[in-house]
């Protein structure tokens, strides 16, 4: 992992092509992998300006575009996560925000037990996705980090949350 993140945080630089920067690492990454070792990333370029956003996902959990109105689409995986075959391909995805919010997370937010001790699984964080899509960002964030983090619960894995919104 930390061998993934400095590769991404050096190539990215240069390489502005999200399906390339992946090919780069996969590459990269299969060189040296342990037998069974992969790695799941989204990597993409969101245009604030024009709203436009450009995906390729290696493996991951699928990436989120929810409406105001509660409407989601979802950008699912179309290749192998990163390490598995040397040459894969990781085709891009792209499309606007417009009035819509992004949802990027890992598996520990969808694996997360709700305050009923039940996996929360990937109905479950839609259905809470969609029930608060309504209310400001910051409210939305409160409410899901609320919802994954019982306080009497040790999280058995990270909970990672990316919410992305366009302005004005």
């Amino acid at each position: 992992m930390a061998k993934t993140s400095s590769l991404f945080h050096c190539l990215g630089k240069a390489i502005h092509d999200p399906g390339r920067l992946l090919s780069t690492l996969n590459q990269e990454i299969s060189e040296t992998a342990v037998r069974g070792m992969f790695v799941t990333l989204v990597a993409g370029i969101y245009d604030p300006v024009s709203g436009q956003v450009r995906l390729a996902n290696a493996g991951h959990l699928p990436v989120l575009r929810v409406q105001r109105s509660g409407e989601v689409c979802e950008y699912p995986s179309n290749a192998v996560p990163l390490g598995i075959l040397p040459e894969g391909e990781f085709p891009c995805t792209e499309f606007e925000l417009k009035d819509a919010s992004l949802y990027l997370f890992t598996d520990g937010l969808s694996e997360a037990r709700t305050e009923r001790g039940a996996r929360l699984e990937m109905g479950g964080l839609l259905d809470l996705i969609t029930a608060h899509a309504h209310l400001p960002v910051e409210e939305r964030v409160r409410r899901l980090v609320e919802a994954v983090s019982p306080t009497d619960e040790v999280a058995g894995d990270d909970r990672t949350l990316l919410l992305i919104e366009q302005l004005g």
